[in-house]
């Protein structure tokens, strides 16, 4: 299957090499630990180009007010991927927010034995996305309904 987005493909701190596989890959490349849902970080590795989307993290930003900086993400040309901590509810606030934010990417990951990244059919990385599983977990199926509204 085609990679379409690969997410922290090194450590954290290792932005040069962060730097350097994105100028040699044609695929979009999430910063997740690298950006740590922080603005500050997020500015940091938009001058360095360290990637080209970042992961906002429901859990981790605060509010909906902090959400809506995702346009500093934007404002460089990354995409916005909506997250939240691996299959902790069942709430399809996250649906909402990335219509709200047009992020057009929501990942709704729940933890899998082994831990799985289930792929899109998409071949475009910055095309609207849906990151999830198959509709078998009430948790999946309330995001994909909300989604389908």
């Amino acid at each position: 299957f085609p990679r379409v987005s690969i997410e922290d493909p090194f450590d954290q701190d290792d932005w040069e090499d962060q730097k350097r596989f994105l100028t040699q890959v044609d695929i979009q490349v999430v910063g997740d630990d690298l950006t740590v849902t922080n603005m500050k970080c997020i500015a940091q590795v938009a001058e360095l180009w360290a990637c080209n989307c970042f992961l906002l993290e429901v859990n981790q930003i605060g509010s909906v007010t902090e959400s809506s900086q995702a346009r500093l993400a934007q404002s460089h040309g990354w995409g916005v991927m909506v997250s939240h901590h691996l299959g902790k509810t069942e709430d399809t606030f996250i649906a909402d927010l990335v219509v709200g934010l047009c992020t057009g990417q929501v990942s709704a990951r729940i933890p899998c034995h082994p831990p799985c990244s289930p792929m899109t059919p998409s071949n475009c990385p910055l095309s609207p996305q849906i990151k999830t599983g198959a509709p078998c977990l009430s948790e999946r199926l309330g995001k994909y309904n909300q989604l389908m509204k």
